[in-house]
């Protein structure tokens, strides 16, 4: 959390846009904050998937334009050296700049969105909700994970089930309302991250932005953070529909997990 704009992607379709709409958000004079896109290490990197391209005049076109008299800060045809120190008399100015920009920001991704689905037929929103319309027990995931919770709760449909699943797509600044709305009808949710924060109270990065989210706006409801394929290790869909399965069992009991539950770890101590 450096102040950066991150943007996830599920596949390399959606790395290919989001990277053509980092720069437009990134670019815009209200923002002009560093955008990340992600790219899943050895999920998508190592994988071979069909992509559309847009011609490059066509992506040129739908550039932010820039004002009158606009100089860039970074210009590689005019190079600049800045001091790395912020002096406790102008830091806190500098970091409420930071903050302005990043709240003005939604904005700023929402109209780049729109504009490039108008130009080019493709949809992109902060979230993406999938099977959410009865869902009783969801899991909240990010980047490529998403694609194998829609193949669980494929299969669990199947068998009666009411799972669905709610895939973050800009991370920072992160979509507490969007993500609140989507979530107030379930009766439990997990959260399914790929990373952990060393020593938190319960491990998984995302969980901790979700479980926020809900206990600030009086969402009380059993959830769990689930943590699995670090360093990019497989994630297998039986597992995910196995941390759904807990998730129904959560709600029936109305208890949230106090510690993390760690799945296809191999340890001489059982984690999960």
């Amino acid at each position: 959390d450096t102040g950066w704009i991150i943007i996830f992607s599920e596949n390399v379709q959606e790395v290919y846009d989001n990277l053509i709409q980092a720069y437009y958000i990134a670019e815009h004079p209200d923002v002009l904050l560093p955008t990340v896109v992600t790219l899943d290490g050895y999920i998508l990197s190592h994988t071979v998937e069909p992509l559309e391209l847009i011609p490059r005049d066509e992506v040129l076109s739908y550039a932010v334009k820039r004002p009158r008299g606009y100089r860039p800060v970074l210009d590689p045809d005019q190079p600049m050296t800045f001091g790395v120190l912020g002096a406790p008399n102008w830091y806190y100015e500098i970091k409420m700049q930071q903050i302005m920009a990043m709240r003005e920001a939604p904005r700023i991704i929402e109209e780049a969105a729109r504009e490039f689905e108008k130009r080019f037929g493709r949809s992109y929103g902060f979230i993406e909700e999938y099977m959410m319309d009865d869902a009783e027990v969801a899991i909240v995931s990010l980047g490529a994970t998403a694609s194998l919770v829609k193949a669980a709760v494929n299969r669990l449909r199947e068998e009666g089930i009411k799972a669905g699943m709610v895939k973050i797509r800009v991370y920072r600044p992160f979509p507490a309302d969007q993500l609140a709305k989507a979530l107030e009808s379930v009766a439990a949710v997990g959260v399914l991250d790929r990373a952990v924060s060393f020593g938190a109270p319960l491990e998984g990065p995302l969980f901790l932005d979700v479980a926020s989210t809900l206990a600030v706006r009086g969402m009380a409801k059993p959830m769990a953070s689930f943590v699995h394929g670090l360093g990019g290790r497989d994630i297998f869909v039986r597992e995910v529909m196995d941390m759904f399965k807990k998730l129904q069992e959560m709600a029936r009991s109305g208890r949230s997990e106090t510690r993390t539950l760690f799945y296809g770890v191999r340890s001489r101590t059982k984690l999960h």
